[in-house]
């Protein structure tokens, strides 16, 4: 039987990842630093930092440096190819909307 374990980095990357979809931390939004999301979830900065590198792989956060870590945007539903919405009405459904650049006054 195979176990299913989560470490504590994937918790983390959850939970901010939920925090991002649910507006809480908004686009262009400063995360907090790594050292105060370390003590929020009792981790080292180790594990925060494979945390934030999970949610920049998804392009959900953006590293600026000397500043810290800014929102992108929040997830969103998955995509449903352009073959799949033509000549189906029932499938016809708002083009997605493009994901916003950081806040240009964050950058250096």
């Amino acid at each position: 039987m195979k176990s299913s374990k989560t470490f504590l980095y994937q918790k983390v990357f959850a939970d901010i990842k939920s925090k991002i979809a649910s507006g809480e931390y908004g686009a262009g939004h400063l995360l907090p630093s790594e050292r105060e999301i370390g003590e929020l979830y009792q981790v080292d900065r180790t594990t925060v930092r494979k945390a934030l590198q999970l949610l920049c792989e998804e392009h959900l956060v953006t590293k600026l440096p000397g500043k810290g870590t800014c929102v992108s945007h929040a997830p969103s539903a998955p995509q449903i190819p352009n073959f799949l919405l033509t000549n189906h009405p029932r499938l016809l459904l708002q083009p997605p909307t493009t994901p916003q650049p950081p806040n240009p006054s964050l950058l250096p």
